[in-house]
């Protein structure tokens, strides 16, 4: 029995390696999954993007998709409150976990040869959306987005790899805070030279 159990052990990781493939084309089928094309420019193109968390809610119809378009290093997004721009912010890097994973893209509709879907290979994602405010440290929400943020960029310090996608969510509440308060504290001061 002791001498099996090596070879127990290798066809139960052959039995899970084959589960995860056919998890991932069954994952393709049932929410119409697709390959991206995968380079090294730090690129994503993704036409009719669906959030696979909202398909499973409302099916891939009920969806409304969006288009994931980085043709470059930097994407500003910008809009309304409740216009979207956080869900678009986790779609980039949920679709570039998936190229890293081997999950297919899911997509609206099966793309045409013309509008391949593409998503290059990010050895590195760095994410700051929301805060980690510790409340039992007496920390603010705006001293847990500096410090989230501080620590963000000493990581990518850190990191010499080309291929880095970094999601900063929420950055001009924060550049916001900080003109808010210098025009408040310009006020204040030449008040108190006044008096």
């Amino acid at each position: 029995m002791i001498d099996a159990a090596p070879h127990v052990e290798r066809a139960l990781d052959v039995l899970a390696r084959l589960d995860l493939i056919f998890a991932r084309a069954l994952f393709a089928l049932d929410y119409n999954g697709v390959i991206p094309e995968v380079g090294d420019k730090s690129n994503i193109i993704v036409k009719n993007f669906v959030h696979p968390v909202l398909a499973l809610e409302k099916s891939i119809s009920g969806v409304v998709p969006i288009d994931l378009l980085l043709p470059g290093p930097v994407l500003v997004i910008s809009g309304p409150n409740a216009g979207g721009k956080t869900l678009a912010l986790k779609s980039f890097g949920l679709v570039a976990c998936f190229v890293k994973l081997g999950i297919p893209v899911t997509v609206d509709q099966i793309p045409s040869e013309e509008s391949k879907v593409r998503v290059d290979f990010f050895e590195n994602i760095f994410v700051q959306i929301g805060d980690s405010q510790d409340l039992l440290m007496g920390e603010s929400t705006l001293m847990a987005r500096l410090n989230s943020c501080s620590k963000l960029i000493q990581r990518m310090k850190m990191t010499e790899s080309s291929g880095t996608l970094a999601l900063l969510d929420e950055l001009v509440s924060l550049c916001l805070f900080f003109t808010m308060n210098s025009v408040y504290y310009d006020f204040i001061f030449s008040q108190m030279a006044i008096h």
